[in-house]
C-alpha cells in the first residue's frame, strides 16, 4: 500500500542520515583524537645478498634478536628479508645454484625456522635496497634495529656478532633465550618418535656432505658408519634418525637397520629441529640445524666445529665453550671426526644422559601417532 511504501522510505531516509552522521564522526574522531604511537619493536634485517641463506647462521640470527629484545624490553620481533629481485645472491659459491629464478624455493626451506621465534611479530620481503630504505625512513622511528642502519648500509651481516652478542647477553643475565616450537610441532615429533622408533631411543643425527662449497667441511661418512655399525651391535634399542637432505648421502647408510632419514616422510626443517630437540641427544658434524644445539638445553657431540663470525673466534679459543654450556653433556670438536672418536664420544654421552628423564618428557603413551595425517591437531 502507499502508506507502508512511505513508511519504508522513511525509515531508509532516517538510517542513511543516521550512517552519515556516524561516518562522518568517525572520520572526525580518526584525525582528531590523539593516536598513540605504535609500541616499539625489534627490526632484523636479513639482507640476503650478504648474508645468504644459511639456515645455521639464521638460528643464530634469530636467537640474537631475542638477547635484545630481552634487553629492551621488548614484546616483538619484526624480520625484513632484503634483495635484489635480479641477482639476489652475489657470492659465487652461492651464485652458481641460487638464482632470481628459483630464490622463492629457498626462501621456502628456510621460512619454517620462523615458527620457532617467540615474540614475532611481522615478516617482511623487499625485492630491492631501494625499497626496503624507502620503508626504514618511513618507519625508523618504530623500531630498533639489528644491525644498525649504519651497520646495514656498511655491508656488515648478520653472521656477524652473533655469538658475542648472545655471549655478552648470558654474561649479564644468565641465560640465552631459547626457540619455541608450537605445541602442535612437539605433538608432531614426539608421535614421529612413538611410530617409528616404538620403545627405543632415539638419537638425532645432522651430517653434512655439501658438494657446492667448503668440502673439509663434510662428515666423514666412512667413520660415522663404523659408529652406526658399533651401536647396532651393542645396542639394539637405539635408533639413529639422520636429518636434512638425504641426496647428499646417496645410499651411503641404507643398509643399517639400527637408520631411519626424517626426509622419507617429508619433514620440514621446523620439524628436523623439533625431533633434534625431542631426541636422547644429538650427534653430527657444525653445520645448518646443528646450530639449535649450541642455545639449547640438548646433550651434543658436534664435530668440526667452526664459527663464521671472525669476532667471536677472537675469545673462542680451540677446546674451549660457550659459557652458558654444561660441560659434562655437551662437546664441540674442531677436529675432523673418526670412527674411534665417535664411539668414544657416543659411549660418554649415552652414559651421562638421564635416558629414564627423557621418557618421562615425552610421555609417549600420551599421545596419538594418528595426528602424523594430515590435518595436524
Amino acid at each position: 500500500s502507499a502508506n507502508m511504501l512511505n513508511d519504508v522510505g522513511k525509515r531508509y531516509i532516517k538510517n542513511y542520515i543516521k550512517n552519515k552522521i556516524l561516518t562522518v564522526f568517525s572520520v572526525f574522531s580518526y584525525f582528531f583524537s590523539k593516536k598513540e604511537s605504535p609500541e616499539k619493536r625489534i627490526l632484523g634485517i636479513w639482507d640476503i645478498e650478504k648474508s645468504n641463506l644459511a639456515l645455521g647462521v639464521l638460528i643464530q640470527f634469530l636467537t640474537r634478536l631475542l638477547c635484545q629484545a630481552e634487553l629492551k624490553n621488548i614484546k616483538k620481533i619484526d624480520i625484513a628479508f632484503v634483495y635484489d629481485s635480479e641477482k639476489p645472491v652475489t657470492d659465487p659459491k652461492f651464485s652458481s645454484y641460487i638464482n632470481a629464478s628459483n630464490l622463492h624455493y629457498h626462501l621456502a626451506e628456510i621460512i619454517p625456522i620462523l615458527n620457532t621465534t617467540p615474540k614475532l611479530g611481522s615478516v617482511l620481503f623487499f625485492d630491492s635496497h631501494s625499497n626496503f630504505e624507502y620503508f626504514l625512513a618511513e618507519n625508523s622511528a618504530r623500531y630498533h634495529i639489528e644491525p644498525r642502519f649504519s651497520e646495514y648500509a656498511k655491508g656488515v651481516t648478520a653472521i656477524e656478532w652473533s655469538f658475542a652478542v648472545i655471549r655478552d647477553f648470558y654474561l649479564k643475565k644468565k641465560f640465552v633465550p631459547q626457540l619455541e616450537f608450537k605445541q602442535t610441532t612437539i605433538k608432531w615429533a614426539k608421535a614421529f618418535i612413538k611410530k617409528y622408533a616404538g620403545d627405543k631411543s632415539i638419537i638425532s643425527i645432522n651430517l653434512r656432505f655439501n658438494s657446492q662449497f667448503t668440502p673439509d667441511r663434510n662428515a666423514d661418512l666412512e667413520a660415522w658408519s663404523k659408529l652406526f655399525k658399533h651401536s647396532n651391535d651393542k645396542y639394539p634399542d637405539i635408533i639413529f634418525v639422520i636429518l636434512g637432505r638425504k641426496g647428499e648421502l646417496g645410499d651411503r647408510f641404507k643398509n643399517f637397520p639400527n637408520i631411519i632419514f626424517s626426509k622419507d616422510f617429508n619433514t620440514n626443517v621446523e620439524q628436523d629441529l623439533a625431533l633434534i630437540h625431542c631426541a636422547l641427544f644429538h650427534m653430527g658434524t657444525t653445520s645448518g640445524l646443528a646450530s639449535l644445539a649450541y642455545f639449547e638445553n640438548i646433550p651434543c657431540v658436534l664435530t668440526n666445529f667452526r664459527v663464521r663470525d671472525e669476532i667471536s673466534n677472537l675469545w673462542l679459543k680451540p677446546e674451549s665453550i660457550f659459557p652458558w654450556h654444561n660441560k659434562e653433556l655437551k662437546r664441540l670438536i674442531r677436529d675432523k671426526e673418526s670412527g674411534d672418536l665417535l664411539v668414544k664420544e657416543f659411549e660418554n654421552l649415552l652414559e651421562k644422559v638421564d635416558k629414564t628423564e627423557w621418557q618421562k618428557r615425552l610421555n609417549l603413551e600420551e599421545i596419538d601417532s594418528g595426528i602424523l595425517e594430515w590435518p595436524y591437531i
